[in-house]
């Protein structure tokens, strides 16, 4: 997943969502023409990923997320808001050797694809 530098103005998304975006650097992560997705570095705080698109595209999403989240598949769900034009959708960033780690552990070795590489590692490939 490409990673470039980039300015972002934290006073475009919701205000609530702003506390968690403070003192970050911020790092373009799209690979979509539909959503603009954001790497944030925070050094107070945990990085995470910030992916907006138009309104209503990101409530399913969201709430999956949240789901799958309980069952150890899929990173935390910070926050979700919309709001006239976009969804805004901030997620914890998950190394992805560390969630593989926490995910075998859960699930066993079984979920390892026959190539020696991780189910979700693969899945996070072919979405890149």
């Amino acid at each position: 997943m490409r990673r470039t530098a980039t300015t972002f103005q934290i006073e475009s998304v919701p205000l609530a969502m702003q506390p968690y975006l403070q003192g970050a650097a911020f790092y373009d992560s799209s690979c979509s023409k539909d959503a603009q997705t954001y790497f944030i570095a925070n050094a107070a705080s945990t990085d995470a990923f910030l992916k907006i698109s138009r309104k209503g595209t990101l409530v399913r999403e969201a709430a999956m997320t949240a789901y799958i989240h309980q069952h150890k598949l899929a990173p935390k769900v910070i926050a979700f808001d919309s709001d006239e034009q976009q969804d805004f959708l901030l997620t914890e960033a998950l190394k992805t050797d560390e969630f593989d780690d926490v995910f075998l552990d859960a699930y066993g070795r079984e979920y390892i694809h026959p190539n020696g590489i991780s189910y979700y590692a693969k899945l996070m490939e072919l979405m890149e």
